[in-house]
């Protein structure tokens, strides 16, 4: 049932982030299987402690002995081999692959073990701070080797980022050669060990500090350090759930955070014009007057084009058709065909015989040259440097015949240069550039005026009002525009894949729970005994809640470290280019994090706290 329901969630936030409709069939096989796996996961993981306890004999209860631990572990090693197969078995049928889904499933259960014993040295390592009364020479002895670590770290993961600088990612085609997925991996082991460092460094700063708090609240932190040192297992385990929770949902909030911050940033300086007015074509000498004339807009920067759609017969004196059979079949030929179609479709007209170099867009020509007033009527045009590469290989002069979509306009336009997209600064629908009296014709109905304007941002809520009043048909885009309707997408994205994360980070709190729990009985002869000797329930409730509190401080800070550091390199070395960091949000989902562990620990350990000393004694 919390299956199913967890389906329809995810189906909802899917469609709510891409705006389809979709449908979960509730068939029997694929309820069985789901009931199926979930019965055998669960009767593996009840067996695990069942086979455990059974190996152990009274007389090693009684005597604290560890006698049967080879056996038990034996046992518990096979339960999850089983339990392994099992999950290889599901991302089979997931991913239809049994070689990827064994990779998948044993490499994650590598990652996790590696995780796990890195937090179980940390925890070992902050379970022996010792709790200063006053100043003394020993604490250089901690400080120092905690900095000397995290410098050694830290300059490991410089050298390696600067080899992963050297490689361009987007480059690589046919797979990764074994030598960069080597360096990739050193760079995430430096980056994991970096981390590790830096919380020890911190910690050992901290116990400084505590030297100076009164000396109850010393004592019931040295109490939780010790604590976290007895129960290393349990502790790593909690550390380990906790922190692949945050560090999902931290990846997903911060990565999402900072290119929505990056696309906005970038379409406000991208284009030179910032709204976009489409009309109907010929009447620029009515439409230009009153655009110019509008609210906040620079009318010696408005630009006027007229964009129509064309068909291409002819491509340097050969016909399309055998153009089109040379490149391939297949997905890849098919692909390659419809781009090059998709490329000579479009044919966007400028007033080139004006002289006024506002009235062509703000382009980048690579090859070539840009049309100038001579070319006025002359069928000159300058198309997108993409047909210059293989297989096209289109050169300045060659010819390009065109007609209407209807077949009855003919026009053979000249190629005098090829511009790119990545260094143009204005919106250019179409991909064949030339005059407009040569374009135009090709349009017939099909054809469009588009201009583009420059306008004061404070005042385009004004300019569309003047818009509606004075070109009630025309169609009007503005840079806010698309910058509201990216957020949108971004932020119904964002929501979805943090609701998946959350799960991750729900399992980890349950964990806290049932570990605090566990701990608390286990300890109810400890408690009893404190109590007896002047411990207060509030100091017992504040040794736990340290205890945990550290705990969730400890797996938050890394996995937000290792947050901060993966966005960075994927911003250098991938994305090649600069994602903001929020430090709000990253401050938030830490203080969020520890809150929220505080809160579980309190509620579960408060009745406990509270247990007189004879009820414990009675218990025993």
């Amino acid at each position: 049932g919390l299956g199913v329901g967890a389906a329809y969630l995810v189906r909802s936030l899917v469609e709510g982030a891409f705006f389809l409709h979709l449908q979960i069939p509730l068939d029997w096989p694929t309820l069985a299987s789901g009931i199926g796996i979930g019965v055998l996961t669960a009767l593996i993981f009840g067996l695990v402690p069942i086979a455990q306890a059974s190996r152990v004999r009274p007389i090693a209860v009684l005597r604290e002995d560890a006698g049967g631990a080879r056996l038990s572990w034996l046992v518990t090693g096979a339960l999850f081999a089983v339990l392994s197969l099992l999950f290889v078995g599901l991302s089979t049928l997931i991913l239809q692959d049994v070689l990827t889904a064994a990779l998948v499933v044993y490499g994650g259960i590598a990652l996790v073990v590696v995780m796990a014993g890195g937090f179980g040295a940390l925890v070992s390592l902050i379970a022996r701070l010792p709790v200063y009364e006053r100043p003394r020479a020993t604490i250089i002895l901690w400080l120092l080797p905690a900095l000397l670590a995290l410098g050694a770290t830290a300059t490991g993961l410089y050298f390696v980022t600067q080899r992963i600088s050297q490689i361009n990612l987007l480059t690589l085609t046919g797979g990764l050669p074994t030598d960069v997925k080597l360096t990739l991996a050193a760079g995430g082991l430096a980056l994991l060990l970096t981390g590790g460092a830096a919380v020890y460094a911190l910690a050992t700063l901290a116990d400084v500090l505590v030297m100076f708090a009164p000396r109850g609240a010393k004592t019931a932190i040295m109490l939780a350090y010790r604590n976290m040192g007895r129960q290393r297992t349990r502790t790593t385990a909690t550390l380990t759930a906790l922190f692949v929770g945050v560090f999902a949902i931290g990846m997903i909030l911060i990565l999402g955070q900072g290119i929505k911050d990056t696309i906005n940033n970038t379409l406000g300086t991208l284009f030179a014009h910032n709204v976009f007015v489409v009309t109907a074509t010929g009447k620029q000498a009515e439409t230009l007057p009153l655009l110019n004339a509008a609210p906040g807009v620079s009318a010696a920067d408005t630009v006027a084009a007229t964009v129509t759609r064309v068909r291409p017969t002819q491509l340097a004196g050969r016909d399309i058709a055998d153009v089109l059979a040379e490149l391939g079949t297949g997905t890849q030929g098919i692909a390659k065909r419809n781009t090059l179609l998709l490329t000579l479709s479009i044919a966007q007209g400028y007033n080139v015989g004006s002289c006024n170099p506002h009235d062509l867009p703000d382009i980048a020509i690579d090859y070539g040259r840009n049309l100038t007033a001579s070319d006025a009527g002359t069928g000159a045009v300058v198309v997108n440097d993409l047909l210059r590469a293989d297989p096209i290989h289109l050169r300045e002069g060659d010819t390009l015949t065109v007609t209407d979509p209807n077949g009855v306009v003919t026009r053979t336009l000249t190629v005098v240069g090829f511009f790119s997209r990545s260094g143009t600064t204005d919106f250019v629908p179409g991909e064949v550039i030339g005059d407009a009296g040569e374009i135009a014709p090709l349009g017939g109905s099909f054809a469009r005026d588009i201009y583009l304007l420059k306008a004061n941002t404070q005042q385009i809520p004004a300019l569309r009002t003047y818009l509606d009043q004075t070109l009630p048909t025309a169609q009007v885009v503005s840079i806010t525009d698309l910058n509201q309707i990216i957020d949108r997408i971004l932020n119904n994205l964002i929501v979805m894949l943090t609701a998946i994360a959350s799960l991750a980070l729900v399992a980890g709190l349950i964990i806290i729970a049932n570990a605090v729990a566990l701990a608390m009985l286990e300890r109810r002869r400890e408690i009893g005994i404190l109590k007896s000797v002047g411990h207060t329930s509030r100091s017992i409730l504040a040794m736990v809640l340290i205890e945990n509190g550290v705990v969730g401080l400890l797996g938050a800070l890394v996995a937000l470290l290792l947050v901060v550091g993966a966005v960075l390199a994927l911003s250098t070395f991938l994305f090649r280019v600069t994602l903001t960091i929020n430090a709000p949000l990253v401050g938030g989902i830490l203080a969020l994090t520890v809150g929220v562990t505080l809160l579980i620990a309190a509620l579960v350990a408060w009745g406990a706290t509270r247990l007189r000393p004879l009820e414990v004694l009675r218990y025993e």
